[in-house]
């Protein structure tokens, strides 16, 4: 059971938690469970099956991606107040977790169970509100991302293409 100085901590990071009902609050609460994990732990590995969903009190992840030639692609960080895209995306979908995720910095993590996750999910819309806010707000951070790679290639080879018609 989570006692009241980390409730009050939970919420101060996670004010979703305070608009749902008393007693989901408490169903989260007593079955949830705070970990502690060191920096460079991994969370989660590639096809592996989610069995949480992880709210970041304190520390940093990183979700990446790693090539067939073992270069890893960071999709995006996780940090206090925060929570999973892809852990929330696999519960959605019901797919094992697609990509892998290491703590960056040391971290202090609140882990609710995926069936107290549904349970939550399918009677409160304020908990449904906060998690499409939060796919949409890593999903835009990646977008941006993605855009910056793209648009900054492309300017650097038109640059290079220019210079070379000059001379």
């Amino acid at each position: 059971m989570t006692g009241t100085e980390q409730i009050a901590r939970i919420e101060r990071l996670f004010p979703v938690l305070t608009r749902i009902s008393i007693q989901d609050r408490k169903l989260i609460y007593d079955a949830g469970q705070f970990i502690e994990l060191p920096t460079g732990q991994m969370l989660m590995q590639q096809n592996q099956q989610c069995q949480f969903i992880p709210l970041v009190i304190s520390g940093q992840l990183r979700v990446f991606t790693l090539s067939a030639g073992g270069r890893e692609m960071t999709l995006f960080r996780t940090g206090p107040g925060d929570t999973c895209l892809l852990s929330i995306a696999c519960q959605i979908k019901r797919q094992d977790f697609p990509a892998l995720a290491q703590v960056e910095e040391e971290a202090s993590l609140f882990m609710v169970p995926i069936p107290i996750y549904h349970q939550v999910l399918a009677e409160q819309p304020a908990w449904k509100d906060y998690l499409i806010l939060t796919l949409y707000g890593h999903l835009t951070s990646t977008m941006q991302t993605l855009e910056a790679v793209a648009f900054n290639r492309t300017d650097r080879q038109i640059g290079r293409a220019s210079c070379r018609e000059r001379v």
